[in-house]
């Protein structure tokens, strides 16, 4: 198992787990992206100064994705992942979030980590919690979804 940076060749499976109607749904989308709209989108991305995209890879199978997001000037660090519907249940979601939380004390001390997610979401917000994300007592309310703040 190994979570790396995204690169190029990526792409393909990015589209494919954007696309899945579980993935949209706790993004807030609802209809599939466009594939050439999104392709920009993820080549910017990995050119940005203020996010990368990491790849968990099991098996040289691409599995799951997550953002590290640099907040407030660099000051804070907040995550998002997600993990393919072929692969649920497998225990890769306790493990992408886990190694990006590693990856980021790893990479950048003593910055805070924080995650947004939806206060229905009990899988996500369980495994954030088994890898150590508390939640507090901020909210804010994305068309009519509440989500909490957790922090490591």
């Amino acid at each position: 198992m190994l979570l790396r940076k995204a690169i190029d060749a990526d792409y393909d499976f990015f589209f494919y787990i954007k696309s899945e109607p579980e993935n949209m749904y706790w993004t807030g989308h609802e209809k599939e992206p466009n594939y050439e709209q999104l392709k920009v989108w993820f080549f910017k991305q990995l050119e940005s100064n203020v996010r990368e995209i990491l790849i968990l890879e099991v098996d040289n199978n691409a599995v799951g994705y997550a953002y590290v997001d640099f907040i407030d000037a660099y000051q804070s660090i907040e995550t998002a992942v997600a993990v393919s519907n072929k692969f649920s249940g497998l225990g890769y979601g306790s493990q992408i979030v886990s190694r990006t939380v590693h990856y980021c004390q790893e990479n950048y001390l003593a910055k805070p980590i924080q995650a947004w997610i939806l206060d229905d979401n009990l899988a996500s917000i369980k495994i954030h919690e088994k890898a150590g994300y508390r939640v507090t007592n901020k909210t804010k309310d994305i068309n009519e979804m509440k989500l909490l703040l957790y922090q490591v």
